[in-house]
């Protein structure tokens, strides 16, 4: 196969909002309709609107999050059904899975214009072989199998705006690597890629790429792949180049972290002092403007929360 190559303009990132490791944040939870449950936060769109899910007594309910509509149940929209919300774009349109009336989870795109989109399976149930793989889904076409890099099965971890995909596939039995899609060279390796457990996770609008090699946390532009640390993940990526995701602090317990300007900063440094928010364990996401999602603990409460951290004036 041939390794892909990526092209892009970094010079047009000068133009937006940088990073600013000495500012400070505000954390909201945006999965406060569901208090008593262990809660992620997964994606938030240029407008701020955050989509994750929740682990309650009722099962994995989705939720969404906007400062104008506060917190609420998107399980409840979908039909008050299982579901989990993995991503949003500026449309409002939001994708996860949901169980459907016959008891199996399928993919779903809702958004308030279009109600629930139940996106349906491959052929089979799964795709031909009965194993999982990326598809990409339009409205004039359905599903699409992205197939995989040789192995038995792949999946999609991103979109951005002109329709590139990113994501991993197996190469053999216990051996990953990250994959890049467009629409006319198909699903091709990263270059550059190697190792055993190898993942991209995000791709911003300038076809930048972020995600683990090995379990360390990587950088994919048109210079090439870098390692960005010697361990940790990462797991997004804005288009002013800002990468959060997760790393071990000096006592070896898990973080999230922001990467930018060639230096990691602990998330939890950057909280207002007296927030409950002192353990902010992964992020996930974060847009333009510099709102950051994931997971941590806000002290009092037992369960692992979502979180929105937003810039503090």
């Amino acid at each position: 196969m041939h390794s892909a190559s990526l092209s892009l303009s970094v010079s047009v990132l000068l133009t937006f909002i940088s990073f600013k490791a000495s500012a400070l944040y505000d954390v909201v939870d945006p999965g406060a309709v569901f208090s008593d449950a262990t809660c992620e936060a997964y994606a938030i769109n240029r407008k701020g609107t955050v989509v994750g899910l929740c682990r309650t007594n009722l099962g994995i309910r989705a939720f969404l999050w906007s400062e104008d509509r506060g917190s609420i149940d998107l399980s409840l929209v979908l039909g008050d059904v299982s579901a989990a919300a993995y991503g949003i774009n500026d449309s409002e349109e939001v994708v996860g899975q949901m169980v459907t009336q016959g008891g199996y989870w399928h993919a779903f795109l809702w958004s308030d214009a279009r109600g629930t989109v139940d996106l349906g399976t491959f052929e089979g149930g799964m795709n031909s072989n009965n194993l999982f793989h990326a598809f990409v889904w339009q409205e004039s076409s359905g599903m699409q199998d992205l197939g995989t890099l040789g192995g038995p099965y792949s999946e999609a971890s991103a979109i951005n705006d002109v329709g590139q995909l990113v994501g991993w596939s197996a190469l053999s039995p216990g051996v990953f690597r990250p994959f890049v899609y467009d629409g006319e060279g198909g699903m091709q390796p990263l270059e550059g890629a190697t190792g055993n457990f190898s993942k991209a996770y995000a791709i911003n609008s300038f076809g930048q790429i972020v995600g683990l090699m090995d379990y360390a946390p990587f950088l994919y532009d048109n210079s090439g792949l870098q390692y960005l640390a010697p361990q940790g993940v990462a797991t997004g990526i804005n288009d002013v180049s800002v990468v959060v995701g997760q790393r071990q602090d000096a006592l070896g317990h898990n973080n999230a972290y922001v990467y930018s300007g060639g230096e990691w900063t602990e998330l939890s440094t950057l909280v207002t002092p007296n927030s409950c928010w002192r353990y902010l364990l992964l992020a996930n996401g974060l847009n333009d403007n510099g709102l950051i999602v994931g997971q941590g603990y806000c002290h009092g409460i037992s369960q692992a929360r979502a979180f929105v951290m937003i810039p503090v004036e």
